[in-house]
């Protein structure tokens, strides 16, 4: 029986700040943002219609534009004297874009995969359940291209 080379969803973290995204894939001094519990990165692209006489009646695309969005749900962190979580927070009532990196297999060290790109902060809700852990639920709507790379570590 063969093994499955699966990764486990158990280690993702978040990392964001208003610098430019480094060339490891990490943002430039990254502040540890959230411990994700949930994640999800959608990449799309349109399709044009490139459709012609030569199509023998089969319609035909070529790729257009393509856009991102991040949304989860992460453990809110006590940062009192942290930038990293406040300024994400604080990116919601500002306008201006915000570089984010994230990684799905745990901490900023060498050879973790990220993803990167920069983005604007859309919703970021907080629950406090009388019993248990306070989380918030947030989305970001990427502006410009998002990148993969592999960290040398932060």
């Amino acid at each position: 029986m063969a093994s499955t080379v699966a990764l486990p969803g158990f280690t993702g973290f978040l990392y964001a700040t208003s610098s430019a995204v480094g060339s490891s894939g990490a943002p430039v001094t990254a502040n540890p943002v959230a411990e994700l519990q949930d994640v999800t990165l959608s990449i799309t692209a349109t399709t044009l219609d490139a459709f012609s006489k030569d199509s023998s009646g089969w319609d035909e695309g070529i790729q257009g534009k393509k856009s991102f969005d991040l949304a989860g749900k992460a453990i809110y962190r006590d940062t009192t004297g942290s930038t990293g979580q406040e300024s994400f927070v604080g990116n919601i009532l500002s306008t201006s874009r915000y570089s984010v990196g994230f990684s799905l297999k745990g901490a900023a060290s060498s050879g973790t995969l990220y993803w990167s790109g920069g983005g604007i902060v859309t919703k970021w809700d907080l629950s406090q359940p009388l019993e248990g852990v306070d989380t918030y639920d947030f989305a970001l709507k990427g502006t410009g291209s998002i990148g993969r790379g592999t960290s040398s570590g932060t």
